[in-house]
């Protein structure tokens, strides 16, 4: 087996023991299990303390793998590959690899090794702890292709369902869902930042997403006008403040 733990976070010592002979047990060829997000302050005193949503479960034929995937995917667990333990022999006979992106690779990594898998299991044993403090959200930087890493993403999702033979309006909902949010995110949470940002800047970098042939085409093809309503209303609320602002320190 295989982890991919991350240098600035930890796992409960029983984890790995616990996660090897459940998958032994049940002949899985990949488990994902819960993970705890905490916050703290500046004086290391925890404000908050939140369970990521896990729901369990055990599919041990490719068959109902693949069928519930799509459900699998509302879980953001699926996402990523920190709280997850992987057979080795399928990522060496595949050829495995973490893409060349930004961010999300990991995600992508793990529906092109889900793609050949047999077993699947989800315990809701929180044994990954996140830990975010203030200087975290200083230092985070948001590449500047980050929608170009949603949008492979997304393209990976889809192109499994497709080879499944199990694209549905239901799954395309799923996945549909997701991407809204994370255009959302890029237009709203990712903004241009620093004391010389502009109104101009802020516009361009909305521009640039809503002019992206993906996006534009994800507009029309799973744009509902439920979706359009929330993305609108998100964006509005977001941004109404921060760009009278701008344009105050502007003009």
């Amino acid at each position: 087996y295989v982890v991919f733990p991350e240098s600035d976070y930890w796992i409960d010592r029983e984890a790995y023991d616990y996660c090897v002979k459940t998958m032994d047990e049940n002949h899985l060829d990949l488990l994902v299990f819960g993970s705890i997000n905490t916050l703290y302050d500046d004086q290391e005193r925890v404000c908050k303390e939140q369970r990521g949503e896990i729901k369990p479960c055990i599919l041990k034929t490719q068959k109902e793998c693949r069928e519930k995937w799509a459900e699998l995917m509302k879980s953001y667990p699926m996402y990523g590959s920190s709280d997850k333990i992987y057979r080795l022999s399928i990522i060496r006979d595949h050829s495995i690899r973490f893409p060349d992106l930004r961010r999300m690779q990991d995600g992508v990594f793990t529906m092109r090794y889900y793609d050949c898998i047999s077993g699947f299991a989800a315990v809701d044993r929180y044994f990954y702890h996140f830990t975010m403090h203030p200087s975290d959200f200083q230092k985070k930087k948001i590449p500047k292709d980050f929608i170009k890493c949603a949008i492979v993403f997304h393209q990976t999702a889809i192109s499994l369902l497709e080879k499944w033979k199990l694209k549905t309006e239901e799954s395309e909902r799923i996945l549909g869902n997701w991407f809204t949010e994370i255009v959302i995110l890029a237009q709203t949470d990712y903004l241009p930042k620093g004391e010389d940002v502009s109104f101009s800047d802020v516009y361009q970098h909305i521009k640039t997403i809503n002019n992206n042939p993906y996006v534009h085409c994800f507009y029309q093809r799973y744009g509902q006008i439920h979706q359009l309503r929330k993305m609108e209303q998100a964006i509005k609320n977001r941004l109404n403040l921060l760009l009278t602002i701008l344009a105050m320190r502007t003009y």
